[in-house]
Parts: structure tokens; sequence; C-alpha cells
């Protein structure tokens, strides 16, 4: 197979994987939250603590939209803003405890959802998952 061909059957796995988080995995339950939202409540767990511009970076969104979205969540005390006490010019957001409480809650939802999917599975059929979702992330860190 060369790798024109690779590529089409890479695309199409993609597209598949796209449909299945759509239906799974970006679906919630709060019809206040949209995927960017969660995608940033995601990200400022991991960082714990990072500025509007490492956050813009990582998350791939404007500074500008991105800020809106951040006002809107700490009106709503799901993210915290703190300036920086050496350097003003710095702003720092993190989460709230109710914002890790809500983003948990909105984790556990979408791990049950995909759990029931899985359970379909025979043993081997999970085990061979995992194997291949392995193996597909080991390559695409090598093809990034």
């Amino acid at each position: 197979m060369d790798d024109r061909e690779i590529s089409k059957e890479l695309i199409n796995f993609l597209i598949k994987l796209k449909r299945f988080g759509r239906a799974n995995v970006s679906r919630y339950d709060d019809p206040n939250l949209t995927e960017q939202q969660f995608r940033t409540l995601i990200n400022l767990k991991e960082l714990k603590k990072t500025t509007l511009k490492d956050l813009s970076n990582n998350i791939h969104v404007s500074s500008s939209s991105l800020c809106i979205m951040l006002n809107k969540m700490v009106e709503e005390d799901i993210v915290i803003r703190e300036a920086d006490s050496k350097d003003r010019r710095n702003t720092f957001y993190s989460l709230t405890s109710k914002g890790l409480d809500f983003l948990e809650n909105e984790i556990e939802k979408k791990l049950e959802r995909v759990g029931e999917k899985i359970s379909n599975l025979s043993l081997e059929e999970k085990e061979k998952l995992v194997e291949y979702i392995n193996g597909i992330s080991d390559i695409i860190e090598k093809i990034k």
C-alpha cells in the first residue's frame, strides 16, 4: 500500500472517530457547556494555573475568543482570574473547586456513556481495542 492509500485510510478512520466522538463524547448534559468550553476546562485542570496566552496557544483558540469565554466562566464561578503579584500585566486563570467538581461530573458522564458502548465487546475485543489505541497513539506521535 502506498503513502497515498495509507493517507486515505487514515483520513477515513479519523472521520469515523470524530463521528463517534461527537455522538458519544461531545454530547453534553448541560446545555450551557460547549465543546470548546469543555476543552478549556480540561486544559485548565491539566495546567493548574496558566496565562491567557499560554492557554490560547494550548487549545488553538484566539485570545480574544478565549477571553470572552473565560469571563463568562469567571462569572459562573467555574474559573478564577488572578493578577500576578510580581507583574500586574500578567493574569492567571485556574479552576475553582466548583469548576473542578463540574468538570469531574462531565467527565464521569462521558465515561459512563462510552463505557456502555464498550461493555458490548468481548474481553478479547476490549484487549484488542486497547492494543490498537496504544499502537495508533504511538504512530501518531511519530508522524506529528
